[in-house]
């Protein structure tokens, strides 16, 4: 039987905490007679230290997964994240436009990262989606049952739910079973992309889109440009 490690590959704010708390507590340790999924998950953002991910079609004792999420959203959900305070709140007009540039800059570096993991690693990567498996967490199971054979039980994804569900988990956070998830994880959007823009400034909008598109991150993961036209400014967060 070969034993196979899962490292779940990501942007930051793409949902791979939770992916990575599913595979934890519900995919390691399983087998199928054929495979056995490692005990210990791993879980990385890019930039990558050299020779971290190895990009190369026969490296078959890791199955990669990665999640990603559309570009505009990652970077709003990004900018909430590292700019709110102990109590949850910040000033979205505080911005300057030399951070929330040089963070698209980091953004696109991420993407193109995740991108060249998926190209090299055809054959033992797939491709998560967040606006797939936010708020329809049948989607790992789903996954993990067609493509391995493994079974879940009713029990299992009930318990999953009640655990992980996106109203839940900040109230949980720094309990056992929720290694990674910081005060406040996630934010009062819980995943809606058009909420999340609603934060960022419209003065960096188009430079943004633009950066975005001439980028070919959009192109690569097969998302469209935001429409940015009736999308609000919301001056505070919450």
């Amino acid at each position: 039987m070969k034993n196979i490690n899962l490292e779940v590959v990501s942007p930051p704010r793409c949902g791979s905490t939770l992916l990575w708390h599913f595979c934890k507590y519900y995919v390691a340790g399983k087998n199928n007679g054929f495979f056995q999924i490692e005990d210990n998950v791993n879980k990385s953002h890019p930039p990558f230290e050299k020779d971290h991910i190895k990009l190369s079609n026969f490296d078959f004792h890791t199955y990669y997964i990665v999640t990603v999420r559309h570009p505009f959203s990652q970077l709003a959900s990004l900018l909430v994240y590292d700019n709110k305070n102990e109590n949850n709140t910040y000033d979205t007009t505080s911005l300057s436009e030399r951070y929330v540039i040089g963070k698209v800059d980091e953004s696109i570096r991420d993407f193109k990262w995740c991108y060249d993991i998926i190209k090299n690693n055809t054959f033992n990567t797939v491709l998560f989606k967040y606006e797939r498996f936010v708020n329809e967490y049948n989607y790992f199971f789903d996954h993990f049952r067609d493509t391995f054979g493994f079974e879940f039980s009713q029990n299992d994804f009930d318990n999953f739910y009640h655990n992980y569900g996106l109203e839940v988990v900040n109230s949980r956070v720094g309990s056992e079973g929720y290694v990674g998830y910081s005060p406040y994880h996630v934010s009062v959007s819980q995943g809606n992309n058009e909420e999340n823009i609603k934060y960022i400034p419209k003065r960096f909008r188009k430079a943004i889109q633009n950066k975005y598109i001439r980028s070919g991150v959009y192109d690569m993961f097969n998302y469209f440009p935001v429409t940015l036209e009736g999308i609000e400014f919301l001056p505070s967060y919450p």
